[in-house]
């Protein structure tokens, strides 16, 4: 028997399956429920380990932080196999594990979310909640950069959640919940997100739900931090000319951290992003784009659309 719990696309587009089995011992004349639900979370459990092993400079305490949060990792699974001999109760799962984002919780890998550093990490109240949620939570918080959790930062986040237990659906032998996550960092209006999941157990569709709602909230919150400014050129080949423009842009222009490639839109347009923090606006950027001195046609200002926004030929 497969029993397929939670793999819905949940925006952890890097999640890849592992395989892990657990096994527990039946008691004689005792319930196998007991047992079996023993051994599914020693099968998660062993799926995570194996995920850890393709890690390199995880320190053990970091590895042992991971897997003692085992179940906030693993709500993502689907079991292979079941059954159990009347002495001994086995379980093999598949698990979809986002390995980058261990990665970057235990190495520091990568650039905060909108290339802000993050608040910190305050308190984590949960309504109608699992004990392992607000653990859960903080964790893939912080692996999601939307929070850290030591360390010095300009503010604090608060967050609190809302579960609520939708039951089982006989059927298909799941349990169904909903997480609601608001975060709210000092004074400002709190953000919000809501998700549903299903899972063999309501402690795993709890973890799940959480999971799908913190994808939601990433993006949110990754539109809300990010300040780099979109330079959408018309008419831009040969990409060599655009190559020559990153250049002086990045070199020539004061408060200007990085530029790069965007994307294209289905007008054939490049757009260009330029990094240069909350300070740079538009309404300058463009004006000092314009007196830029560069081999071949001379970049032309069409539309300062907003702060975030310039439209040019070049």
């Amino acid at each position: 028997m497969t029993l397929v719990i939670g793999l819905a696309a949940t925006g952890d587009a890097l999640a890849a399956p592992y395989v892990g089995a657990g096994q527990a011992a039946i008691p004689e004349g005792g319930d196998r429920v007991g047992p079996r639900r023993d051994a599914l979370i020693k099968a998660r459990k062993a799926a995570l380990e194996a995920a850890l092993a393709e890690l390199r400079g995880v320190d053990p305490a970091g590895r042992k932080r991971v897997l003692d949060s085992a179940s906030a990792w693993t709500s993502a699974y689907r079991v292979l196999k079941q059954s159990d001999d009347g002495a001994t109760a086995t379980v093999e799962v598949e698990v979809e594990i986002d390995l980058p984002r261990i990665e970057k919780l235990l190495v520091g890998v990568g650039a905060p979310v909108g290339g802000v550093a993050p608040p910190r990490l305050g308190e984590v109240r949960g309504e109608a909640c699992g004990d392992e949620l607000a653990t859960g939570a903080r964790q893939l918080m912080a692996a999601r950069d939307l929070a850290s959790l030591e360390g010095e930062a300009s503010a604090v986040m608060n967050v609190r959640l809302r579960c609520e237990a939708l039951g089982e659906v006989y059927q298909a032998r799941a349990h169904g919940s909903r997480v609601t996550i608001s975060t709210q960092v000092g004074a400002e209006p709190p953000i919000q997100s809501t998700a549903l999941a299903f899972a063999e157990d309501p402690q795993a569709a709890e973890l799940e739900a959480l999971r799908r709602a913190l994808a939601e909230l990433s993006e949110i919150v990754r539109k809300g931090r990010d300040t780099a400014i979109s330079l959408e050129i018309a008419a831009p080949w040969p990409a060599a000319r655009i190559r020559r423009l990153e250049r002086a842009i990045g070199s020539s222009i004061v408060g200007v951290r990085s530029v790069s490639l965007g994307g294209i839109t289905p007008q054939g347009a490049v757009i260009l992003r330029i990094d240069g923090g909350s300070t740079l606006v538009a309404q300058d950027l463009a004006m000092r784009m314009e007196a830029l001195r560069i081999p071949g046609a001379p970049l032309r200002i069409l539309e300062v659309r907003d702060a975030r926004r310039i439209a040019a030929t070049f």
